[in-house]
């Protein structure tokens, strides 16, 4: 398990892809990104159920959460060191979401085939930022996350890999018995 300060940039990889593994942390549910024997980020669930995060990257920290109890259309992003939402991310129809920042920019995220595990984040302008394959069942998740030849540069890539992880980890709990 790595330590925050171990996080590195997505930048500094030099592989296409990187990989989510859940670990096991006593009761909490924690997820890393890693690839190339470092970690680029951590998923850290602060109760045994519910849905509120905690997101960690080389230089910030965010969470997660999807408020209500009977109809979740929405996930906030909240980064921790400023205490304000930067971002939501509002669910639509037929696998499509749209996440907003605060400061206008905004991306696509989509289901792409019928599993329901694969995922894809596109800019405003059309391009694919990155996609997200999912697999496994609860208590053993695992997730390639493949990124777009200019993708790792751009400044919130880590958490779009991030909350995309978050919202397939969630809707595999939702359709689990």
């Amino acid at each position: 398990m790595g330590k925050e300060s171990n996080i590195r940039p997505i930048a500094e990889s030099k592989e296409s892809s990187l990989t989510w593994t859940q670990l096991k942390l006593g009761r909490h549910r924690y997820h890393e990104l890693a690839g190339e024997g470092k970690v680029f980020a951590s998923l850290k669930w602060e109760n045994l159920f519910g849905s509120l995060a905690i997101c960690a990257t080389s230089d910030r920290k965010f969470s997660f959460n999807r408020p209500g109890f009977l109809v979740h259309r929405q996930i906030t992003v909240r980064r921790l060191d400023i205490d304000d939402d930067v971002a939501t991310m509002r669910m639509g129809i037929l696998g499509k979401a749209t996440l907003e920042f605060t400061n206008g920019i905004s991306y696509s995220f989509r289901r792409i085939g019928l599993s329901g595990a694969d995922w894809q984040f596109i800019d405003s302008s059309g391009r694919l930022v990155c996609t997200i394959h999912g697999e496994g069942k609860l208590g053993s998740l695992r997730g390639k996350v493949v990124f777009e030849k200019e993708a790792k540069k751009l400044k919130d890539v880590t958490l779009l890999a991030s909350l995309g992880w978050y919202m397939i980890v969630l809707i595999a709990e939702d359709s689990s018995p």
